[in-house]
């Protein structure tokens, strides 16, 4: 199974006849709000109608329905209650071209031949939202607003480089010391105060026990080759026993390689902020899969350094880099993720030096301009490769 317009062959009445049983339910009923996810599997009282209602009125009114539904791709279900997904999906994607609904509903669907219906329906419409170079619409702006934004951040960054770099920053770098070994000597040689603090936790369970073992990780950073002193923060992640320590440290700017959601014992022991890198250009891609929607969506393939928030991917922009020329010279999606990968030690020190000018954001990171994706079906993969990377 794949995504292609020959599934759709001879299809035309059939598709027609879902087509018309899901807009049958836009009755012009009032709006639902918001729905919990064990409402839209169990309730006999939803109403398929003010479902219709509520995406036509505001589409993100179920952002948060979405980010649970992608927890459950792996829960079991009856047949009824995986309908009612396929379904609420299936509403989604037609009243809103949000191509994570067909996402979710890729992962949802299981092949059923009363499913197959829905499955035609899915893949017209996405077609249907397939432009030149076939990339995907994107519900809130087009290519151009997008690209004119990146043009716009650009221009102000050439401002911004022209001014002294202030080296008096006291900087901090967070994450497991065997990834800071380039940047750390990059910062000390510009003159920067660096500290290194090393928060043992991560979510990986392999990760998690190597940096919870003392020998294990030891041996880890000799075999690495690191010799210079890191600060361990032996506590919870999420301990105030950390925001204690580094408030202490006067601390000015921060980067960080972590691999969980970072508390504000961490963010707000840094006097400018703490900085993320991110795989997309923000505001409009966050979450994940961010280089693979990029292409998906047509955008720029980028990077953009940020202010960490305690919600994901929303402080202020410090900095943007541009691999959207290089990209198109890839042929695979790890291709072009080894291009941003490539390039981080440099993004790491470019953008502290950017904030230790600035001192605030350069850019708003407007939520209202974005959406939040999350991890990408191996058939939109394909796609990816198959008809973008391939023409590109």
């Amino acid at each position: 199974m794949s995504i292609s317009k020959e599934h759709l062959r001879g299809s035309a009445d059939t598709i027609a006849k879902v087509r018309a049983f899901i807009h049958n339910f836009d009755t012009g009923a009032e709006g639902c709000g918001s729905l919990e996810f064990p409402y839209l599997i169990e309730s006999d009282e939803l109403d398929w109608g003010k479902v219709v209602s509520s995406f036509k009125e505001d589409f993100r009114i179920f952002d948060d329905l979405l980010f649970k539904l992608h927890f459950k791709r792996n829960a079991e279900l009856s047949s009824s209650q995986d309908e009612r997904i396929i379904i609420f999906l299936t509403i989604g994607y037609l009243y809103s071209n949000d191509v994570r609904y067909f996402n979710e509903f890729l992962f949802f669907y299981n092949e059923p031949a009363s499913f197959e219906k829905y499955m035609l329906l899915m893949q017209d419409t996405f077609f249907s939202n397939i432009y030149p170079g076939n990339h995907h619409s994107f519900p809130l702006c087009d290519r151009e607003e997008v690209k004119k934004h990146l043009h716009n951040f650009e221009s102000k960054l050439r401002s911004v480089r022209s001014e002294e770099v202030d080296s008096s920053q006291r900087v901090a770098l967070f994450g497991s010391p065997t990834f800071f070994k380039r940047i750390r000597a990059d910062l000390l040689e510009k003159g920067f105060d660096v500290r290194c603090y090393f928060i043992p936790f991560h979510p990986d369970k392999l990760v998690n026990f190597v940096f919870k073992n003392r020998l294990f990780f030891k041996l880890f950073c000799m075999f690495k080759h690191i010799k210079f002193k890191f600060t361990k923060l032996n506590f919870a992640y999420d301990s105030p026993e950390i925001g204690k320590i580094l408030e202490n440290q006067n601390l000015d700017i921060g980067f960080h390689k972590l691999g969980f959601i970072i508390k504000n014992n961490v963010i707000g022991s840094l006097k400018n902020g703490l900085i993320n890198d991110h795989w997309a250009l923000l505001p409009f891609v966050r979450g994940r899969s961010t280089i693979e929607y990029s292409l998906l969506l047509g955008f720029p393939v980028a990077a953009t350094t940020h202010l960490v928030e305690e919600s994901v991917d929303s402080g202020g922009v410090v900095s943007v880099y541009n691999y959207d020329e290089e990209a198109k010279k890839c042929s695979s999606i790890s291709d072009v993720k080894q291009l941003v990968r490539w390039d981080l030690n440099l993004r790491a020190v470019d953008s502290i030096e950017i904030l230790s000018r600035t001192k605030t954001p350069l850019y708003e990171n407007r939520n209202d301009m974005g959406l939040m994706f999350y991890s990408m079906h191996p058939f939109l993969e394909k796609f990816i490769e198959d008809h973008i990377l391939s023409h590109a």
